[in-house]
């Protein structure tokens, strides 16, 4: 088989685009699928948010009191 420029380039780029349609189709699914988790765990998500900020404005506060 002999190189040929134009026909490498060819399936190259047939390749990418064929990648692109994979990733695009996957991605709008996933989405999906995170928007309807997190719709049905909204409430959990907001405790376990409010719980990591409540910390990390703890951890803040400790920081900036051993410093004076």
């Amino acid at each position: 088989m002999v190189y040929n420029k134009e026909k490498y380039q060819q399936y190259r780029e047939a390749v990418r685009a064929a990648q692109r349609r994979y990733y695009q189709k996957n991605k709008e699914r996933l989405l999906a699928v995170q928007k309807k988790y997190d719709d049905e765990h909204r409430d959990q998500i907001r405790q376990r948010h409010m719980k990591y900020s409540k910390s990390k404005l703890e951890t803040r506060i400790e920081v900036q009191g051993d410093d004076e």
